[in-house]
């Protein structure tokens, strides 16, 4: 079986990554079959009871994505794949509820002022800034993280 966390607060959600079990803190915007609300932070189910979680666009917006991490590998007995923004991508700290950013390996607070400068930057500034990121990443925007 499947779990997917973090399924039910985005229309945007590639519904071809939901699992046999879908779970997230809001209500589905969007009818989820197996749908659960629930707190990624305290599954609510027995140990390794799942052969691949997955969390695509979740870890970076919870309050603590090491213990999300310890809870996952708690429920999962296969596969743990967790997708976060790229740490040079615009959107990683563009969006307010970012929290975290994967960098070199472990997550780091997403640092206030740089959220305060992506706003204040200038127009110019940024499309120069948003090409150097593109040239950098070569349109890769995610980071993929599988234990």
């Amino acid at each position: 079986m499947i779990l997917s966390v973090g399924c039910g607060g985005n229309k945007k959600y590639p519904h071809s990554s939901l699992g046999d079990v879908n779970i997230d803190l809001e209500f589905p915007v969007v009818e989820i079959r197996n749908f659960i609300r629930a707190d990624a932070h305290f599954l609510p189910f027995r140990r390794k009871i799942f052969s691949e979680v997955r969390a695509i666009h979740v870890a970076e917006h919870l309050d603590d994505p090491l213990f999300f991490l310890r809870e996952a590998a708690r429920v999962c007995n296969g596969k743990i794949l967790i997708v976060v923004p790229h740490f040079l991508s615009w959107s990683a700290y563009a969006d307010s509820t970012h929290k975290w950013v994967f960098i070199g390996g472990r997550f780091c607070k997403n640092v206030w002022f740089m959220r305060f400068l992506a706003k204040l930057l200038p127009i110019r500034i940024r499309r120069i800034r948003e090409k150097f990121f593109k040239y950098v990443l070569k349109r890769k925007e995610s980071v993929v993280i599988e234990f």
